[in-house]
């Protein structure tokens, strides 16, 4: 087995410098080495890699280098091809985090970006990286994540994608191998508990989204999808008090619903603010919304997609609460009701009526007696008022 410390030992390494590492509540100084990528791998660990290799392993391809190499490059193209330029301009400014097997802790970017400079350019002062190399042996998994924490949070300058960050929290501390506890996590990631709490809210309705679609913890989903926009709005849901669970548990599908039939985070907060009014979304129309959730789950489940009847009964839906809610903000909402009715048969086309089946013309007939029959009692009522 490969050990970059034994290398270092018979001097096969420049020693270029010096980084200061804070380890397991100890900050010590570590020399740097130049060393040649092709001793290096990706930290599969990693949460920004975890959640693009879930849909890789979900189609049983086989993860390789290079496909992270390219996953993370595709990920910030912008960034990257800045950090490739200023690699060009400077060299190495920073250094990396190496473990003596060859696996990156720190410094992703930077190596994908050297690994594409050294085979576009096939120039020699492009195959190495500069980094510290930390014994394998003395350090578990925890260590090597809470590493990765401060230095994500302190030091590097792109941001994660909050679908990667809500990886992290899973990974970290909701699955079954959970290893930190939150305050630990909030003062390894530099962030308050209250912060990472919400966090994991947001990380739960990810997870439960990626069931109710039928794809169980692929997490490249909901990043390609840009689910997070979404989450923060549904985030208000979860947190809600005095809304009991059913309600919410209808809320949270019917908001799956309508952004896999094409609703972004502003309209699923339109959504949101209607469903919350219990006089909108009453017991009659929760029941609706179940039976259109079940139906847009079983779509997902057995096809694998929302197929288009069921698609359209979301939208049709999603919409009806929206503008019903809007509605009943209205001080003259009865007035706007009839308006909307009086819209509504003005589209009935005459000659598809005539070319209606007997059934059909026989059930659309009834339909116009019933409100026929409305707008009678109606009138009756508002003019014995009078």
């Amino acid at each position: 087995m490969m050990n970059l410390l034994d290398n270092i030992s018979n001097g096969d390494f420049e020693e270029v410098g010096t980084k200061t590492l804070d380890l397991k509540g100890e900050t010590n100084t570590y020399k740097t080495y130049r060393i040649p990528l092709d001793m290096l791998k990706y930290n599969r660990k990693n949460d920004r890699i975890a959640s693009f290799m879930t849909e890789i392993e979900a189609t049983n391809q086989d993860i390789t280098e290079d496909k992270i190499e390219s996953f993370i490059f595709d990920s910030a193209p912008a960034d990257n091809k800045k950090t490739m330029a200023n690699i060009k301009a400077t060299r190495q400014r920073e250094s990396a985090v190496v473990m003596s097997d060859g696996t990156v802790i720190d410094g992703n970017r930077r190596f994908t970006c050297l690994r594409k400079l050294s085979r576009e350019t096939n120039d020699d002062k492009y195959g190495h990286i500069i980094a510290v190399v930390l014994d394998k042996s003395k350090y578990e998994d925890k260590d090597v994540k809470k590493l990765e924490l401060q230095i994500q949070n302190l030091e590097e300058k792109v941001s994660y994608n909050p679908i990667d960050r809500y990886v992290g929290v899973y990974r970290n501390l909701m699955a079954e191998n959970k290893e930190f506890t939150i305050s630990e996590y909030a003062q390894d990631s530099n962030q308050s508990v209250g912060k990472v709490q919400d966090d994991i809210i947001m990380a739960g309705i990810m997870i439960d989204f990626l069931d109710f679609i039928g794809k169980p913890l692929q997490f490249n989903f909901a990043r390609e999808q840009k689910l997070d926009g979404t989450l923060n709005e549904m985030k208000k849901i979860v947190k809600s008090k005095g809304m009991d669970e059913e309600r919410k548990q209808a809320i949270k599908e019917t908001c799956f619903s309508a952004f896999m039939s094409g609703y972004d985070s502003k309209k699923i907060r339109s959504l949101i603010d209607s469903c919350k009014n219990d006089k909108v979304f009453t017991e009659d129309k929760i029941n609706d919304a179940k039976k259109i959730n079940a139906e847009t789950y079983q779509s997902f489940h057995d096809d694998g997609y929302l197929n288009k009847e069921t698609k359209q009964s979301v939208s049709d839906f999603s919409k009806d609460i929206i503008e019903e809610f809007a509605l009943s903000k209205e001080k003259n909402k009865e007035e706007k009701l009839v308006d909307v009715a009086l819209n509504n048969i003005s589209k009935v086309d005459i000659d598809d009526v005539n070319h209606m089946s007997s059934e059909l013309k026989s059930n659309f007939i009834n339909k116009l007696n019933q409100l026929k029959d409305k707008v009678d009692n109606l009138s009756e009522f508002i003019n014995a008022k009078r």
